[in-house]
């Protein structure tokens, strides 16, 4: 009779201990995958959120660049057309001026006075009268 007693006292410890042992295998470890899951998922947000705020201030930047462009070339000439298109590097920006040759070619030498950051990419002379330029200018902007 006690070896009985004793054998199923041993059985009943076993099974609690497998019992214990197989809730830890199987519903903690989970949790605490599903955990950092979702911190994972919360710093991926994060970034995102990150990367849409830098956004929304480039296209601030591109749009306050694109009107002082404008507004320079417009003191002395007749601006045509305005293109952009946004880079991850650059800003580049399309225009098309028509005006007194002397002022625009003044204001061509002094675009570093709008931004540091400007350069030409290119310049095309559509057309050249005594006085009177119409030219097109590509710009790139970091």
């Amino acid at each position: 009779m006690k070896v009985k007693k004793i054998d199923k006292w041993k059985i009943t410890v076993v099974i609690i201990v497998l019992l214990v042992f197989a809730n830890v295998i199987l519903i903690y470890k989970p949790l605490n995958k599903k955990e950092e899951r979702l911190l994972n998922q919360v710093k991926v947000i994060n970034i995102l959120q990150d990367d849409k705020l830098k956004n929304e201030e480039c296209n601030e930047n591109k749009k306050d660049l694109i009107i002082n462009i404008e507004n320079y070339f417009k003191d002395v000439s007749l601006v045509q057309y305005i293109k952009s298109s946004n880079d991850k590097n650059f800003t580049k920006i399309e225009l098309n001026v028509t005006g007194d040759k002397n002022s625009i070619s003044e204001k061509l030498k002094n675009i570093d006075d709008l931004s540091k950051n400007t350069f030409f990419k290119e310049i095309k002379i559509n057309r050249i009268d005594e006085n009177n330029i119409d030219c097109s200018l590509e710009l790139n902007m970091n």
